[in-house]
C-alpha cells in the first residue's frame, strides 16, 4: 500500500478531475482512480455547446484534455485502476482496486453514471453519428430534422419536449402500452404539434449508411413490422450509476444514486459524492463540475482544521 494520500477521488470525470484541481491546489496530496480512460465520458463526446465559455463549443476529449492536464500541473496524480471496494480503517479510508489498494484520510466518489442502452443492432455503431443519449448535450446537432426519442418516463418527455425546439418533428416510442410520464408533462406533450407519441413498440434495429437513416420497429399489440424514417434517435431509458461495488453502508436511491448533503457529504463521514452518481443530479457537466468544487472546498476546509 502507498504512503496515505489526503484525497482519493475516485473517477475523473468533470466532477472528479474538478475536486482534484482544488484539492491539489489546496496542497492536499490527491489521487485519482480512474477504470479506463482519464477525462470519464468526455473522451467519448462530440461537440459539447452548452459548456459555459466556448460561444463555439468544445469538442469532448480536447475538454477532458484540458481538464485532466490541469489537475495534474497542481499535483494531482492519476493511476488506472477499477474500485471494488472502500472500507473503514480507523482515520484512514482504504480504496481497493484489482490493482492495489490506497489509503486516504477522505474520498470522493465521482465515477458518474452510464445511459442505459437499447441493445439493439446499430445502436453502438452509430453513437454520435445520429445515436445520442443527451437532448441538451447533442440536440443541437438535430435542427430542422425528424428524432425518435426511446423512452417515454418523464425523463424521455422532458428530453423530447426540449427537443421540439429545435427539430421539425419528434416522435417518442414507448415500448409500454402508455407513456409513463407525469400528468403535466403528457399535458405539455399532446399540446405541442411538432410531438407524436407511440406506444407499444419495440425498436428492433437502428439503420443507416454514413448516419442514422430508419429504425426497425415492432408494433406489440398487432405484431406488425415497419420501418421508420428518422435522422437521429436519442435514448433515454434510464441511467445506470456506476455504484455496484459499493457496500450496504452508503444510502443509495431506487436509481443507485448516492444519497448526499449540500456539502456532497455522504452518510459516512469522509466520504463524499459528486455528478451524475449522486441523488438528484441534473445530469450535466456544468452542475458536474459545481459539485466537484463544492465537495472540496467542503473537504479542505475539514481536513485543513
Amino acid at each position: 500500500m502507498d504512503t496515505p494520500y489526503e484525497v482519493i477521488i475516485i473517477g475523473s470525470g468533470p466532477a472528479g478531475l474538478t475536486s482534484a484541481l482544488y484539492t491539489s491546489r489546496a496542497k492536499l496530496r490527491t489521487l485519482i482512480l480512474e477504470r479506463e480512460n482519464p477525462g470519464g465520458e468526455l473522451v467519448d463526446r462530440d461537440l459539447i455547446d452548452n459548456y459555459p465559455g466556448y460561444p463555439d463549443g468544445i469538442l469532448g476529449p480536447e475538454l477532458g484534455s484540458n481538464m485532466v492536464r490541469q489537475a495534474k500541473n497542481y499535483g494531482a496524480e492519476i493511476k488506472l485502476g477499477k474500485v471494488e471496494k472502500i472500507e473503514s480503517q480507523q482515520d484512514y479510508k482504504v480504496v481497493i482496486t484489482a490493482s492495489g489498494n490506497y489509503l486516504g484520510k477522505a474520498v470522493i466518489i465521482a465515477g458518474g453514471a452510464h445511459p442505459e442502452k437499447l441493445g439493439v443492432p446499430g445502436e453502438q455503431e452509430f453513437i454520435d453519428r445520429g445515436v445520442f443519449y443527451c437532448a441538451t448535450c447533442d440536440g443541437y446537432g438535430f435542427a430542422d430534422k425528424v428524432v425518435a426519442v426511446a423512452g417515454g418516463g418523464d425523463s424521455g418527455m422532458v428530453e423530447a419536449l426540449f427537443l421540439t425546439r429545435i427539430a421539425s418533428k419528434v416522435i417518442i416510442l414507448e415500448r409500454m402500452p402508455s407513456c409513463t410520464a407525469n400528468k403535466t408533462l403528457m399535458e405539455k406533450a399532446l399540446s405541442s404539434t411538432q410531438l407524436e407519441i407511440r406506444c407499444g413498440v419495440k425498436i428492433e434495429a437502428i439503420r443507416g449508411s454514413e448516419a442514422v437513416e430508419a429504425l426497425d420497429i415492432y408494433d406489440l399489440p398487432t405484431g406488425q413490422r415497419s420501418v421508420l424514417e428518422v435522422d437521429g434517435i436519442l435514448v433515454h431509458v434510464g441511467i445506470k450509476p456506476n455504484t455496484d461495488y459499493l457496500g450496504d453502508g452508503i444510502l443509495l436511491n431506487d436509481k443507485g444514486q448516492i444519497f448526499v448533503n449540500e456539502n456532497m457529504e455522504t452518510v459516512i463521514a469522509g466520504i463524499f459524492a459528486v455528478g451524475d452518481i449522486r441523488h438528484n443530479s441534473p445530469g450535466q457537466i456544468s452542475t458536474a463540475v459545481g459539485d466537484g468544487a463544492t465537495a472540496a472546498l467542503f473537504l479542505q476546509r475539514q481536513l485543513t482544521k
